[in-house]
């Protein structure tokens, strides 16, 4: 028995000590991500009088996420969620409206209320996600202006294979300087002005013949001669003079833009939300919500259209997915994110599904020219289908030829050597319109539209002879719509 009693009570003390060093090893202030399987990301409690709890979401901007993601060990904060996205906690909500500058150690250290004074419930939990990848750590493509004092002007220098160089100013075009602009988080266009005020750049010259179609999101993604390769000295260093006013974090949440076409007409949708920018999935999106993301933009002529373009039809873009299922028929709204739409970053899309539009004019070419494959297993590959007055359909397999085929590839980008037909709905069987049958192409025509066809919408087939293309994997030139 006495044995009995002395390891209970060792057992007791054990417990007891554990307890308190556990106890002990946890500090006011400290913070933890709760909530998620992935471990820099999740929902943020912080441990205060005995216990953990909450933050509220109120007044959150991403210098809050970076001092948290900081306090725990990472070197940058990539998003924040308001909205007890990562499930809502327990316990105390221990502080709102806080303010930080983001230049703060801790969490604790920012200006809030007191502990646990709020209006708040854990429907407003905030998250974060954290990143090991820092806005300090430069990676190849970076650019900055230097030279002035003024943040928004200096000679162009861009980062590649761990050093700084300068850009020569052969060609270097408004276009160039757009990119430029939207690199460094401006929203705006920039000018280029001469200035002998700027020394001479050193070091390499890194990039000459830069051409950029004006929407690319990097400098880096305009064609050029080559990193390296130029025929320049540094007194022909591009010298950009920016005009810019507004950076990317005083644009408003739901501004949109669009990314990876080949004119600001056209592109991938991104819309920023809580300080970053993001894409829309194509579920259910149509030449409808198509519109209204036109008219956001700025094209509201009467006689402009607008045409959606799904499965990252101008590539796949990167970061959150914040829209899915917009909706915006039966409205007249003049902002996507005003359409109903799931939560923020609630989806069941990956950017393979990233949703793109095209803002067109009367003096475009017209939409009715614009031709797309679906349902393959590769961009070059799919079935077939014609857009043609507002409407996408399909293409009856009916004296449809390889030269056919031929003259699709060649208008979608791809080489059109060994192009195929693929017959009897192999990509799957398509709704609604049936627009092209018993055409004939010689394998010549710059557009399928030009071929001759028996009528537009008059067949005999249904959508289990819709026709297929395969096209060589090559890309001729950048991928348009025309």
């Amino acid at each position: 028995p006495g044995s009995v009693f002395m390891y209970t009570m060792w057992s007791v003390c054990l417990v007891s000590l554990t307890a308190i060093a556990f106890a002990e090893a946890q500090r006011s202030g400290d913070v933890r991500l709760r909530g998620s399987l992935m471990e820099n990301e999740g929902r943020v409690e912080i441990y205060h009088n005995g216990e953990w709890g909450t933050v509220c979401g109120d007044n959150w901007n991403i210098k809050v996420a970076q001092v948290i993601c900081r306090q725990l060990g990472y070197l940058d904060a990539s998003s924040f969620d308001v909205s007890s996205f990562y499930g809502e906690g327990n316990g105390t909500v221990w502080i709102d409206e806080v303010h930080c500058n983001g230049r703060e150690s801790a969490l604790g250290a920012c200006r809030f209320n007191n502990w646990g004074m709020t209006d708040c419930t854990h429907i407003q939990d905030a998250g974060v996600i954290c990143s090991n990848v820092s806005l300090t750590v430069f990676v190849d493509g970076d650019i900055r202006l230097v030279g002035n004092e003024s943040s928004g002007r200096g000679r162009v220098e861009v980062y590649h294979n761990g050093a700084w160089g300068t850009v020569c100013d052969n060609q270097f075009s408004s276009s160039d300087v757009r990119v430029v602009c939207r690199q460094l988080g401006y929203h705006s266009e920039g000018s280029i002005v001469i200035d002998t005020d700027y020394e001479d750049g050193n070091g390499t010259i890194w990039l000459h013949d830069v051409n950029c179609y004006g929407s690319e999101s990097k400098l880096s993604y305009c064609t050029h001669s080559g990193w390296g390769n130029h025929s320049c000295n540094h007194s022909e260093d591009a010298i950009v003079t920016v005009e810019c006013g507004v950076r990317s974090i005083d644009i408003p949440d739901g501004h949109i833009r669009l990314a990876g076409g080949s004119s600001s007409r056209q592109g991938r949708v991104e819309v920023y939300h809580n300080g970053v920018w993001g894409t829309v999935c194509d579920d259910g999106f149509s030449d409808i919500e198509a519109r209204v993301v036109c008219r956001q933009l700025g094209y509201s002529r009467s006689r402009a259209y607008a045409v959606a373009l799904s499965d990252a039809f101008y590539g796949q873009g990167n970061g959150p997915i914040w829209l899915d299922g917009v909706d915006c028929s039966g409205t007249t709204r003049n902002e996507l994110s005003n359409c109903k739409h799931s939560e923020w970053k609630w989806n069941d899309c990956d950017h393979k599904s990233d949703v793109g539009v095209v803002c067109g004019e009367p003096s475009h070419i017209s939409p009715d020219d614009y031709i797309r494959l679906v349902g393959g297993n590769s961009p070059n590959t799919g079935r077939l289908e014609i857009y043609r007055s507002g409407v996408w359909g399909t293409v009856c397999g009916d004296r449809f030829s390889n030269p056919a085929a031929e003259v699709v590839c060649r208008q979608l980008g791809y080489q059109a050597f060994n192009a195929k037909a693929r017959y009897g709905a192999v990509y799957g069987q398509g709704v609604g319109m049936i627009w092209f049958s018993n055409g004939d192409c010689s394998g010549l025509e710059p557009r399928l539209s030009q071929c001759s066809v028996y009528g537009w919408g008059l067949h005999d087939c249904d959508h289990s002879e819709d026709v297929g293309v395969e096209c060589g994997k090559i890309i001729l030139c950048s991928r348009r719509l025309t």
